[in-house]
C-alpha cells in the first residue's frame, strides 16, 4: 500500500470511486484527510486560539507511515529500493513551495518587519532552505543572549519541515539496510523494520521523556527527541492491514479524530511535547490509521471529498500562514489581531497557498511526472541555487542597514568587562577589567543578566579610580540556595562558592540584585540577609541592588513598531515600586527604580536614548548614565572595605 499525499482532486476522486467497487486502488481518502485534519488544526490554534495544537506530530507520524508503506509495497512488488532517488522526488516535491515561502517571507518581513530584526531573518533563510531550522531555533533556546529571544521569528514554523527532511535521510537510509538485511538472511522485511523502528521508538521515547524533563525548550526542536515519532509511524505501516469489522473501525476513526482535535485544549502542548504527552494525539492518529489500512465500503468524514481536495493545498497552507501571522501581529499595536484579525490572517492564507499551489507547486509537479527522475534533481538544484543566490546577494543590503540603525545597535548593548578572569573556579561565566596597579580594590558582579547590565553604571567609577573588577555572570542566575540541573546547578554553585568566600578571594566589594522582579511586581528573596551576613562576615562589604522592572510586552519592539513616544509603548508600573527598597544586612543598598522609570512611567527611550532592549534588560548604554547615581554609594563602601 502506497499513498500519494499530493495527489491531485480529480485522481483522489477516481480513487475513491474505485475504492467503491471493491477495486484495488493505492489511494486512501482517509489518510489524506488525517494530513489535512491535522495541518488545519495548526493553522486555526495558532491563528485564533494562540495555542499549540499537536497537529504537527501526527504529521510527522504520517509522513513515516506512508514512506514505510511505500518501501513495503514496492519491495512487495519485487522491485529494489533506491534511497537516491526516494529523496530526490521526496524533495523535489517539497522544495518548490518551501523555496517560494522562504523569499515570500523575506520579501514580506524587510517591507513590514523593523531594521533591527533583519539580520535573523537572514539567518532564518539559511536554516529553512537547507532544512536545518530546528537546530537553529534550539542553539536560540539555548542562547540566553539570542537576539530573537523575545520575538517570534516568520519562518519558526520551518522547524517541523527541518526535522521532516532530516529523518527522511535517516528513514531513506534505514530502509536501505532492512532491504538488504532481509535479502541476505532470507528473514522477511517487516520483521527487520519491526526490530529497527521498535529500538528507536523506545530509545527515542526515553531521551525525549529526560530531554523533554531537563530543557523542554530545546527538546521541542531535537530530531533526536522527535524520532520516536516517526518510528511509531513506521511500526504502524509494518503492522499492515488489519481485519476489523467495519463499525468497529468507524468507532475507531471517529475516536481518533476527537483525540486529535482535543489535544490543544486538553494538554499544554507548547510546554510539555515531545515527552510522554504526545502519545495522546499520536494514538489518534494510530487508530485511524490502523482502521483504514483495509478498505470498507463506507467512507467516513476523514474521507470527505471537500477535505480530500483541501489536502492539496493544505502543505502550501501550513507554510504560509505563520509568516503572515507573525507580520500581522507585529504590526498590531497590542500584538492580538482578535477574531476579525484572525480572520483575516486565514483569509490571506489561504488565498495565498491557492495561488502558489496553482502557479509553483502544480507546473513543477507535471514538469517532474513527465520525465525522468534528472528532472526532479535538476529542480532541487536550482530550487538551493536561487534561494542561495537571493540570501547572498541580500546580506550586505542587510548588514548596512543594520550597521546604521540606532535599533540594531541598541539590541547588543549588553555590558562587558572584556578580559579573562585568573582563576579555576567557574572561569568560563567569569570576566574581568584589571586594575591600574597590582592590589588595587576589587569590585565584583555576581547574579545574572540583570546584575550584568547594572555593571555598566559602576564601570566608569572602577574606571577612574583605577580598581579591579571581575564579573560571575549565568544567564537567569539569580540568588539561590538549594541544587538543580544544569545551568541551575552552576548557579547553586556560584552562589555557594560565594557565600563561602572562595569565589571572592582579594574581593572588597560585592555588587549583587536584592530583589528578583516579575510583571507583576517586585519580590524579596528568600535567604538573601543570611547570605550577605556570611560575606560581609569574610571581609567583603556587599551593595545591593533593587532588580529592573521587568513587563510582559517588549518595550522595543513596540517602540520600534509603533514609534517610541506611541502610549501604547509606555508601562505604568504598580504602586508597590514607589515604596523605597533597602536592605539591613547590606552594606549600602541601591533602589534606581526613579532614574529607569521617573514617576513609574516605563518607555522604551529617553532623551532620545534606548532605556529597554527588550522586556526585561535596559541597555547598557542608558545603565552607563546611571553611574551619577552609583559613584557616591560605590566610593563609600570601597572606603570602609579598604
Amino acid at each position: 500500500m502506497t499513498v500519494d499525499p499530493q495527489l491531485m482532486p480529480a485522481q483522489a476522486e477516481a480513487s475513491q470511486q474505485a475504492r467503491s467497487t471493491g477495486a484495488k486502488t493505492r489511494f486512501i481518502p482517509e489518510i489524506q484527510g488525517l494530513r489535512t485534519l491535522a495541518l488545519f488544526l495548526v493553522v486555526i490554534y495558532h491563528v485564533w486560539f494562540h495555542r499549540v495544537s499537536g497537529g504537527v506530530d501526527v504529521f510527522l507520524l504520517v509522513s513515516a507511515f506512508l514512506m514505510t508503506a511505500s518501501v513495503i509495497a514496492v519491495t512487495r512488488q519485487g522491485r529494489g529500493f533506491n534511497p537516491a532517488t526516494f529523496l530526490v522526488r521526496r524533495f523535489g516535491r517539497l522544495l518548490p513551495l518551501a523555496g517560494a515561502t522562504v523569499a515570500l517571507t523575506l520579501i514580506g518581513a524587510l517591507t513590514f518587519l523593523p531594521v533591527w530584526r533583519w539580520p535573523s531573518l537572514l539567518d532564518d533563510g539559511w536554516a529553512s532552505l537547507f532544512y536545518v531550522e530546528n537546530m537553529l531555533l534550539q542553539e536560540r533556546a539555548a542562547d540566553y543572549y539570542s537576539a530573537d529571544l523575545t520575538t517570534l521569528s516568520p519562518s519558526q514554523h520551518f522547524w517541523s519541515l527541518s526535522i521532516q527532511g532530516q529523518v527522511f535521510v535517516l528513514w531513506a537510509v534505514a530502509h536501505l539496510i532492512a532491504v538488504l538485511a532481509a535479502r541476505i538472511t532470507k528473514i522477511p522485511l517487516r520483521v527487520w523494520l519491526a526490530l529497527g523502528f521498535g529500538i528507536v521508538f523506545i530509545g527515542s521515547l526515553t531521551f525525549s521523556m529526560w530531554m523533554t524533563e531537563a530543557s523542554q525548550e530545546r527538546a521541542y526542536f531535537d530530531v533526536r527527541a522527535r524520532l520516536w515519532e516517526f518510528a511509531l509511524g513506521s511500526l504502524l505501516a509494518v503492522i499492515g492491514e488489519v481485519r476489523i469489522r467495519t463499525s468497529i473501525a468507524r468507532l475507531m476513526i471517529y475516536i481518533g479524530v476527537v483525540m486529535i482535535a482535543a489535544c490543544g485544549f486538553l494538554l499544554p502542548v507548547g510546554t510539555t511535547f515531545p515527552g510522554i504527552a504526545a502519545l495522546w494525539p499520536l494514538s489518534g492518529a494510530g487508530l485511524i490509521l490502523l482502521a483504514t489500512t483495509r478498505p470498507t465500503s463506507r467512507p467516513t468524514l476523514l474521507a470527505h471529498p471537500w477535505l480530500v481536495r483541501a489536502g492539496a493545498y493544505s502543505y502550501a497552507l501550513y507554510l504560509v500562514h505563520w509568516p503572515i501571522l507573525v507580520i500581522a501581529q507585529s504590526m498590531s499595536s497590542t500584538g492580538q489581531l482578535g477574531i476579525a484579525g484572525g480572520t483575516a490572517v486565514l483569509a490571506s492564507s489561504c488565498a495565498v497557498s491557492i495561488a502558489l499551489v496553482h502557479a509553483v507547486e502544480n507546473p513543477l509537479a507535471r514538469f517532474q511526472r513527465s520525465g525522468s527522475v534528472w528532472r526532479s534533481a535538476g529542480v532541487v538544484v536550482a530550487i538551493f541555487a536561487l534561494g542561495a543566490a537571493m540570501l547572498v546577494g541580500l546580506r550586505p543590503y542587510v548588514d548596512n542597514r543594520a550597521a546604521a540603525d540606532p535599533g540594531s545597535s541598541a539590541r547588543q548593548s549588553w555590558a562587558e568587562l572584556g578580559g579573562e578572569c585568573d582563576t579555576d573556579l567557574l572561569a568560563e561565566y567569569c570576566s574581568a577589567l584589571p586594575g591600574s596597579e597590582p592590589d588595587v580594590p576589587r569590585v565584583t558582579f555576581l547574579g545574572s543578566s540583570h546584575t550584568q547590565q547594572y555593571m555598566a553604571a559602576f564601570t566608569p567609577t572602577i574606571e577612574r579610580e583605577g580598581w579591579a573588577a571581575q564579573a560571575y555572570l549565568l544567564p537567569g542566575c539569580l540568588f539561590r540556595t538549594t541544587p538543580g540541573e544544569g545551568r541551575d546547578q552552576t548557579c547553586f554553585e556560584a552562589w555557594s562558592a560565594a557565600r563561602s568566600g572562595d569565589l571572592l578571594d582579594d574581593t572588597d566589594v560585592l555588587v549583587i540584585l536584592g530583589t528578583a522582579s516579575t510583571p507583576e511586581g517586585d519580590h524579596s528573596l528568600d535567604g538573601i540577609d543570611d547570605f550577605v551576613e556570611d560575606v560581609r562576615a569574610h571581609g567583603t562589604e556587599v551593595i545591593t541592588i533593587r532588580d529592573v522592572p521587568r513587563f510582559h510586552d517588549n518595550l522595543f519592539a513596540c517602540g520600534e513598531q509603533l514609534g517610541h513616544d506611541d502610549a501604547a509603548c509606555t508601562v505604568t508600573l504598580d504602586e508597590s515600586w514607589a515604596d523605597p527598597y533597602a536592605s539591613t544586612a547590606a552594606s549600602a543598598s541601591l533602589d534606581l527604580t526613579a532614574q529607569i522609570c521617573p514617576g513609574l512611567e516605563c518607555t522604551p527611550t529617553r532623551d532620545g536614548e534606548y532605556v529597554y532592549l527588550d522586556d526585561n534588560h535596559i541597555t547598557a548604554t542608558f545603565s552607563a548614565q546611571l553611574n551619577n547615581s552609583v559613584d557616591a554609594v560605590l566610593v563609600e563602601v570601597m572606603d570602609s572595605a579598604r
